[in-house]
């Protein structure tokens, strides 16, 4: 395997760093041919190692020399990387990239010390990509973790001992009969390491760990006399197997390298699976995994995460399991690392960490931090979940209701009725050009735009949505509300509501949120992400996001006492998992407006089919309009009630009726009770993720409905069985669909009349309320 370091070094200083860098990570791969690009003025002979590395380094480096070719020769040096399988790119600078970008079929890893945070981390990669020993590095560690799980038995309960400030609480602990597994540097404490004396280490940093630093190599030190001391087994990733055992060849028995693999779900027991589902934090990638695999009861301690707002660090480490004196030493050896947004990584932390806990919780193990924590899957009880609406305003986002059109209205008015049940104070911050006394609250005009305007235009799926003027007034309408209204709101919990969300909005929150202390303001966010969900051009199979909407909404899920945010629906909530994964619960999708409207049932002896939508492409206007022509060409027994067809009304004669653009909700529910199937014939991929409250309409009056299939109704039907689903082809198949209803019509219409009250157990208003209101300290959905 040819590897090439490009491009050119030019000073014996240059040369020192990154060569002796490749020393420690590649003179254990015996099949790596490693060639150097040095101007001829460079003096290798005098080459030294580096004060900062690691001395142990220094004894290894005149083998690797042999092995090594130095070239000084350019145009040689063009022909060998043209001949070459890997490239590690030492420099980022744009006429290395460049160059870099041209090469073709070679793998190119990024090792400029300066400017690539995981620089450390595509030394070992490198390896392991081209490593022909996997297999056999695989079963090796998968039989030796075999023998350790026979040796150790089970527990009742186990201890995951990390590195934060309340890891040196352990002296109040108990740790007999429990397996204990630390981690990292936890083991620098002698007086910890006699009293848990734990059994499994696990650690997997490429620079702390695995790095050319004095402070990694004063970590492996205190790992050597751990293993010439005690019986303690150690377990890695798998790409760290071959450096580690080549490292400590004498303990190479107890090492263990475990495989990621990024597909899994989070795996709590490796006895049955050997892999883990990759994650960047040890807690969550390896110390979890194991505790759960040998016990039920998993007792946490070191893992105290920090506040929010504090973003200067990742968090604080206990003072006597933190090589404090070799601090320094890392940063200089490996600036490029710090470089980091310290916040990002920590919301991905604490919302990976509170999926990996819920999982547990939900499959019969209790996970609890032993000390005060600050992240918040570990700072709360997951034993007892509690719901409670603990806020004092809610303020509802409602910028798009225009009159009494659609369901802006009567849904916003039936949530209102909810929280004024709940007895909480509300208002609504509607558009300026709606009529504030449609609302049964309070209402305030604020917005000059609708939601959808800063949500679904092609400028807001890109990563400079932010600076668009649309997003910017949008923002300041709302931040303009709350500034004038600090006083009202001065000191009281507020709920920021808003159903027709949308990452953007999110996005608007998440820097409300950082400004917030300055409003004087305790604010809380519940949003449901309904744009996601609306696709209205056939060829885009699934949502569209903006480049960066992992980063906005992993910032809002990790502060979930703070943030409730739901997707629309569980075919969104799947998208957003398998496309950026993160986790979200989806929402209650309630009756859109009140059930105790008043509806006549009238005889009718005509068998009578309802197409009760809009007529436009993505709810099926082409269907309907080609059923009418069917219905009236073929003398049918039945009548169709639709919307007016304007480009076939004139050829339509017999079996249609139209119903009127403008109904009341009266005559709406009338529509629906006297007819005998509804037809809701939206299409796949505009439903595929969006909710309908039609189909919601349609179970009230118990009646059959046939769907679509590939869409969220098509979803509801075969759960709720109260219809069919079906493969459009023809008007015929709809109509053989309507036949099969008609003639089995005392099944259909059972199920019918009993759907609406078995869905609205999990879909009513009261739960709702209380999954996007309530503050929970188990997120169980």
């Amino acid at each position: 395997m040819k590897v090439v370091f490009y491009p050119e070094f030019n000073s014996i200083e240059e040369f020192s760093d990154i060569y002796f860098r490749a020393v420690w990570h590649f003179n254990h791969v015996q099949d790596f041919d490693v060639e150097f690009l040095v101007n001829s003025s460079v003096a290798v002979a005098k080459r030294a190692l580096p004060k900062s590395f690691d001395s142990d380094i220094g004894r290894i480096e005149e083998d690797f020399y042999k092995r090594v070719n130095i070239n000084k020769s350019p145009e040689s040096f063009k022909q060998s990387i043209e001949s070459a399988d890997i490239v590690m790119k030492w420099q980022e600078t744009e006429e290395v990239n460049n160059f870099v970008s041209r090469l073709k079929n070679k793998k190119v890893y990024r090792v400029d010390p300066s400017r690539v945070r995981q620089e450390g981390s595509f030394y070992i990669q490198s390896v392991f990509d081209s490593s022909t020993q996997l297999t056999d590095q695989i079963r090796e560690s998968k039989g030796k973790f075999q023998n350790l799980v026979e040796k150790l038995g089970d527990f009742d309960s186990s201890w995951v001992l990390a590195t934060g400030p309340s890891v040196e609480e352990y002296k109040h602990f108990d740790f007999d009969n429990s397996l204990v597994i630390a981690c990292n540097s936890t083991v620098l404490d002698d007086d910890l390491f006699d009293k848990a004396s734990p059994k499994i280490l696990v650690f997997a940093d490429p620079i702390f760990h695995f790095g050319v630093s004095r402070y990694a190599a004063e970590f492996r030190k205190i790992v050597l006399k751990r293993l010439k001391t005690s019986d303690i087994n150690i377990v890695i990733p798998l790409k760290y197997y071959s450096l580690l055992t080549s490292v400590f060849s004498e303990y190479s028995d107890r090492i263990i390298g475990i495989e990621f693999d990024n597909k899994i779900d989070f795996n709590l027991d490796l006895r049955s699976l050997f892999k883990v589902k990759t994650t960047s934090n040890i807690l969550t990638l390896l110390l979890l995994p194991l505790a759960t695999t040998f016990a039920k009861s998993v007792n946490v301690l070191g893992c105290d995460g920090r506040p929010f707002e504090n973003d200067d660090y990742f968090w604080g480490h206990g003072k006597s399991v933190q090589i404090n004196s070799e601090m320094d030493n890392i940063q200089e050896v490996h600036p490029g690392f710090f470089k980091i947004d310290y916040n990002e990584y920590y919301f991905e932390h604490c919302h990976i960490l509170d999926v990996m806990v819920s999982k547990a919780y939900k499959s019969g193990i209790k996970i609890q931090h032993k000390a005060s924590s600050f992240i918040p899957a570990l700072r709360d009880t997951f034993a007892l979940p509690v719901k409670e609406l603990a806020f004092d305003h809610a303020v509802i986002i409602e910028p798009d209701g225009m009159g009494t059109n659609g369901h802006y209205v009567p849904w916003h008015n039936q949530l209102i009725g909810e929280l004024k049940r709940a007895k909480k104070n509300i208002t609504v911050l509607c558009n300026k050009k709606q009529n504030t006394t449609l609302y049964e609250a309070e209402a305030v005009n604020i917005f000059t735009s609708h939601s959808w305007a800063i949500s679904r235009s092609d400028w807001s799926k890109k990563k400079d949505f932010a600076d668009h003027a649309s997003y910017k007034k949008f923002a300041s309408e709302l931040e303009a509300y709350l500034e004038e209204n600090k006083s009202k709101y001065s000191g009281k919990v507020l709920t920021l509501f808003c159903y027709y969300g949308s990452i953007q909005i999110i996005d608007i929150l998440n820097k409300l949120k950082r400004k917030s202390k300055n409003l004087g303001i305790d604010l809380r966010f519940s949003v449901c992400l309904f744009h996601e969900s609306v696709i209205l051009d056939s060829k885009q199979k699934t949502p569209k996001l903006p480049p960066q909407s992992r980063t906005i909404l992993l910032e809002a899920m990790a502060q979930r006492d703070v943030y409730n945010i739901r997707s629309v629906t569980k075919r969104l909530s799947v998208f957003f998992y398998d496309k950026i994964e993160v986790e979200i619960p989806f929402m209650a999708n309630p009756l859109p407006a009140s059930k105790d409207t008043p509806v006549t049932k009238r005889s009718n002896n005509q068998f009578t089919v309802l197409f009760p939508c809009a007529l436009r492409e993505e709810k099926g206007s082409e269907i309907v309009k080609e059923f009418a022509r069917f219905i009236s060409a073929d003398n049918r027994d039945i009548t169709m009630l639709s919307k007016p067809l304007v480009d076939v009304e004139e050829n339509v004669e017999k079996g249609l009726c139209y119903i009127s653009e403008e109904l009341d909700n009266e005559a709406y529910r009338s529509l629906l009770l006297n007819s005998d199937v509804i037809v809701i014939p939206y299409l796949a991929p505009q439903f595929t993720y969006r909710t309908s409250g039609i189909i919601v309409d349609a179970m009230l009056a118990g009646k059959p409905v046939i769907t679509i299939q590939g869409t969220w109704l098509s979803d509801i039907v075969r759960t709720y069985k109260f219809g069919l689903s079906i493969k459009y082809f023809s008007p015929y198949s709809l109509m053989s669909a309507i036949n099969t209803i008609r003639k089995n019509g005392s099944f259909f219409c059972s199920n019918a009349k009993s759907s609406f009250e078995k869905y609205n157990e999990q879909n009513s208003w009261k739960n709702l309320v209380d999954e996007m209101f309530a503050v929970s300290n188990c997120q169980t959905n």
